[in-house]
C-alpha cells in the first residue's frame, strides 16, 4: 500500500487559527504554531498538522478521532493508531502551501514556494554539488533541487544536520534519483517531483505513492465533523 498524500491550498491568510482547526491537532503542535510571530506562518503550522492527520487518516482507513497525532519538537512527526500501530509522516508548508504525507514506512516530503534567491549561485556552490549546481538555470530548478534535497533528509529524519552536499540528486520534470555513498537503499526509493502554480513539492517513499489529494482547509473541517 503506497502513502496518501494532503496537499492544503490556503488562500487569503488574515486571520488566527480558530477552534475548529486547533481541535485536530495535538497540544505540542498548537505550543509550537504559537512560536510563530506571524498570524501567515501560524495558519501554515497549524494546517500542516491538519493535513498530517488527514494523510493519517486517509492511508490507515481510520476516522479522526481514532488518530493520535505525535509531533514531538526534536523528532519527526508519526500517528499511532488504537492497535498501536504507527504511522510514519512528514510535513511541511511554505508560501500559500502546507503539505503531507503518511506512509507505513520511513517517507519524507517538501515544499518551497518559488522565488528570487539573492546570491543563488553562492548558496549553489555552499549547499550543493558542483555537478548540480551547473543545471540550475533559474528559481524554478533552484527549488527543485532543494525540496528533492531537504525530502530525502526528512525520509532519514536528520533534517539539515546532515550536509545537502553529502549526496547527489539528479532530476527530470516528475522525478528524481538519489545517489548517497553512505545509503545503499538510497537508489531503491521511490522519488516524485512536481510544480503547481508557483510551488514546488519533493516527495520520497519506499512504497510510492496511491493517491495524492489537494484540498482547502474547509474540505478536510467538513470531512472531519
Amino acid at each position: 500500500m503506497g502513502a496518501a498524500v494532503y496537499l492544503v491550498k490556503l488562500k487569503d491568510i488574515v486571520s488566527e487559527p480558530d477552534e475548529r482547526m486547533t481541535r485536530l491537532i495535538p497540544a505540542d503542535r498548537i505550543e509550537r504554531m504559537h512560536r510563530y510571530r506571524q498570524c501567515a506562518d501560524r495558519v501554515r503550522c497549524c494546517a500542516a498538522g491538519i493535513a498530517a492527520i488527514s494523510a493519517a487518516a486517509e492511508h490507515s482507513g481510520r476516522a479522526y478521532e481514532n488518530i493520535s497525532l505525535i509531533s514531538a519538537q526534536t523528532k519527526a512527526p508519526y500517528a499511532v493508531l488504537p492497535d498501536g500501530r504507527k504511522v510514519y509522516l512528514s510535513i511541511s508548508h511554505s508560501g500559500d502551501w502546507a503539505a503531507a504525507i503518511a506512509d507505513s514506512s520511513k517517507c519524507g516530503i517538501d515544499v518551497e514556494l518559488i522565488r528570487d534567491v539573492p546570491e543563488m549561485r553562492g548558496f549553489l556552490m555552499k549547499y550543493f554539488m558542483q555537478e548540480e549546481a551547473e543545471l540550475v538555470d533559474g528559481a524554478e530548478s533552484f527549488f527543485r533541487l532543494w525540496t528533492a534535497k531537504e525530502a530525502y533528509l526528512k525520509y532519514l529524519g536528520t533534517g539539515l544536520s546532515r550536509s545537502l552536499s553529502s549526496f547527489r540528486v539528479t532530476s527530470d520534470s516528475t522525478c528524481f534519483h538519489i545517489e548517497d555513498s553512505v545509503s545503499t537503499k538510497a537508489e531503491e526509493l521511490i522519488c516524485t517531483a512536481f510544480t503547481i502554480e508557483t510551488a514546488c513539492f519533493s516527495i520520497v517513499t519506499e512504497n510510492g505513492v496511491d493517491n495524492i489529494k489537494t484540498v482547502s482547509i474547509e474540505d478536510i473541517l467538513q470531512r472531519s465533523i
